[in-house]
């Protein structure tokens, strides 16, 4: 189990509803999303809150969001940044302003579980280390735990955990990786709900509490 040695904080940006999963826009109209959308938040935060991680941020999002945050018991920022990027590194600056490690995580990892959580944090020596999780799909970066005194910044987009990696290698920061399907697998396009539903074929019941997506 993970000790108490750090306090962690779980970090999961989001946007406004109507802007969320627009790549399955084809398959569902902008209730459908949201109600995937929201599905999969309370599946991260779910995981969260039963590992031994100490706090859950949610930033951004719309008033909506901000009362789903209420809702899970997590704490709501507004995302003051330009970008993802900006907001997720004043995010990371603010945990480790406030004592804790920051750990990003995204809102749509059908499958997390606090198993997942818990084997991220112990790769990381309770987040003493730089560790990453990489998406199984796009090469992506599906978590990052960042140290304290640290000058990672994150730089989330199309293969970026290539692009993280090499930035700690610059950096001279060690980084350990943790590979398991909860944190490998997001779900951002109709190939992936396809694929996952093979896996799980009640996905859609589970993830929107009996909303029927295809009525």
């Amino acid at each position: 189990m993970i000790t108490k040695t750090s306090k962690l904080a779980a970090i999961i940006p989001m946007k406004p509803l109507e802007f969320t999963k627009t790549r399955l826009g084809g398959l569902f109209d902008s209730s459908q999303r949201t109600a995937l959308s929201l599905g999969m938040l309370k599946v991260v935060v779910d995981a969260v809150s039963n590992s031994k991680i100490d706090k859950v941020w949610i930033v951004g999002g719309d008033n909506a969001i901000k009362q789903i945050a209420t809702e899970l018991n997590s704490e709501w920022y507004e995302d003051a940044g330009r970008d993802l990027n900006d907001s997720l590194a004043q995010s990371f600056q603010l945990a480790l302003d406030s004592g804790l490690i920051p750990i990003y995580l995204p809102a749509d990892l059908p499958f997390l579980k606090p198993a997942d959580l818990e084997g991220l944090v112990r790769a990381s020596h309770q987040g003493q280390k730089l560790t990453l999780s990489p998406a199984n799909r796009d090469g992506g970066t599906n978590a990052i735990i960042v140290p304290s005194n640290s000058s990672f910044s994150p730089i989330l987009g199309l293969d970026s955990f290539k692009r993280h990696s090499r930035q700690a290698e610059e950096l001279n920061l060690p980084m350990g990786t943790y590979n398991s399907p909860g944190l490998g697998l997001d779900l951002d396009t109709v190939e992936d709900l396809k694929v996952y539903e093979k896996m799980e074929p009640d996905l859609l019941n589970r993830l929107t509490g009996g909303v029927d997506l295809f009525p």
